[in-house]
């Protein structure tokens, strides 16, 4: 009797070891007001982002294998093409524009039937997503249809805040989720359902951020920065942090001790050798890493400078404006000046300019003229400087594409400046056609 009590409990205890891990949910937020997000049906294309808080998932890492929204259309919109995005983040807002799909996870790239009335829109992913400790960032976007709908069609939302989500939408032009438009910033965000099976991640470091100057010069050391996050349970002290470019290691450190969920900045130094665009990127090398699809930074694209040549950045581009060239209108004249303090520099020639463009439209190669000069005057206020007292600098087409951009005019008679104010004239010649409002430049007042 005895041997055979025993071997029933070793038979019990075996059993209770493969109990599985079964899905949970979660419902993020109250759905008390109605908002046409994160679909727009009544735009021809839109799209859509929103952060998830880690208090109002209520979990630090899990798989997520579906999502569910809840309508209240008054139309019945069967088979629309819908795609979604999954990421993590450490950004607290969508303050200064979207997260790019290129740094997040496409998991459902279908149709979704949208019926009328009230209803629940339940979406199984067609690749599930791993959350880890951060924000969870959703992207969804509507592609481009033939027409539009109701601007009854909504779905059930609430506000919180006034900036964790941005959205976009437009009857003429879709946007390139890997390069995104500004968009605009709301703090209203659908009633959402998340299907998740919680994960105990242990060992997991992640590369969450890239920094440094994107215009550096060869043979000359500059130090970039690489932020490391520990999202697993254990404690981590020996792995690699790496700068990278393509499959090139460009220059790596051991990285600091981090313990479960703490982050760290480092510093890796590196000399240019090559002039020209090229991309960079931070990587975190950890073995036995549970969760490699986190261990490499978006890139950072740079424009190398040849040895002696040095590019100053004027400004901090937390504005939008349509200047120095206005695309809704089919010409525009602009002109401003900028200071020694500014350019930092006593005197030198200027072989190119850079402007930082987040445009909606992809227009055509546009005409584009531009002076430069040098002034005694504080300001504009008296009036434009004449175009007759600066040189001629540029004077043909320009590509000014979707989406944020760096547009760099290689000036075709290199300006000399010797001392003063630098004074610069940019002129649209009048076109045939307008573009849209929202074609923008990156600006500060």
């Amino acid at each position: 009797m005895m041997k055979r009590l025993s071997l029933l409990l070793v038979v019990m205890f075996m059993l209770g070891l493969m109990v599985p891990s079964f899905a949970e949910t979660v419902t993020i937020g109250t759905g008390t007001e109605t908002a046409r997000y994160p679909m727009d049906f009544f735009w021809k294309s839109s799209l859509y982002q929103t952060l998830y808080y880690p208090d109002e998932l209520g979990f630090t890492s899990g798989t997520i294998t579906a999502l569910e929204f809840y309508n209240n259309f008054t139309q019945d919109l069967s088979g629309k093409p819908t795609k979604i995005w999954l990421g993590t983040t450490n950004q607290p807002n969508l303050a200064t524009g979207f997260i790019p799909a290129n740094q997040l996870t496409l998991v459902y790239d279908g149709t979704i039937n949208y019926p009328t009335g009230e209803n629940t829109i339940s979406i199984t992913l067609q690749t599930s997503y791993t959350h880890t400790p951060g924000n969870l960032v959703l992207l969804v976007q509507r592609p481009m249809d033939t027409e539009y709908f109701s601007s009854s069609n909504y779905f059930k939302c609430q506000t919180v805040g006034s900036d964790r989500a941005r959205y976009y939408r437009s009857d003429g032009t879709e946007a390139d989720p890997n390069s995104p438009p500004a968009g605009t910033a709301t703090g209203q965000f659908p009633m959402t359902k998340i299907t998740y099976t919680p994960v105990t991640i242990v060992n997991d470091l992640g590369a969450t951020g890239i920094s440094g100057l994107t215009t550096p010069t060869v043979g000359i050391s500059y130090n970039y920065i690489i932020s490391v996050k520990n999202n697993g349970t254990a404690s981590q002290s020996t792995y690699q942090v790496k700068l990278m470019s393509g499959t090139t290691e460009l220059a790596s450190v051991a990285g600091p001790a981090l313990n479960s969920l703490e982050t760290a900045d480092v510093v890796i130094a590196w000399t240019p050798t090559t002039a020209g665009a090229m991309s960079i990127y931070g990587k975190v090398v950890l073995a036995g890493d549970e969760f490699p699809v986190n261990d490499e930074t978006a890139p950072l694209n740079l424009s190398v400078q040849p040895a002696g040549t040095h590019a100053i950045t004027i400004g901090a581009g937390d504005e939008n404006a349509r200047i120095p060239m206005d695309f809704y209108w089919k010409n525009s004249l602009f002109q401003c000046l900028y200071y020694p303090d500014e350019l930092g520099i006593m005197s030198g020639t200027i072989s190119s300019i850079a402007f930082y463009n987040d445009f909606v439209t992809n227009n055509p190669p546009g005409a584009t003229k531009v002076w430069l000069g040098s002034t005694t005057a504080l300001d504009l206020s008296g009036g434009w400087i004449p175009s007759t007292q600066m040189t001629l600098v540029f004077d043909g087409n320009v590509d000014y594409p979707s989406g944020q951009n760096t547009i760099t005019i290689p000036l075709q008679t290199p300006f000399e400046y010797t001392s003063g104010n630098l004074v610069m004239m940019v002129l649209r010649p009048t076109d045939t056609s307008w573009h849209s409002s929202s074609d923008y430049f990156k600006c500060q007042t």
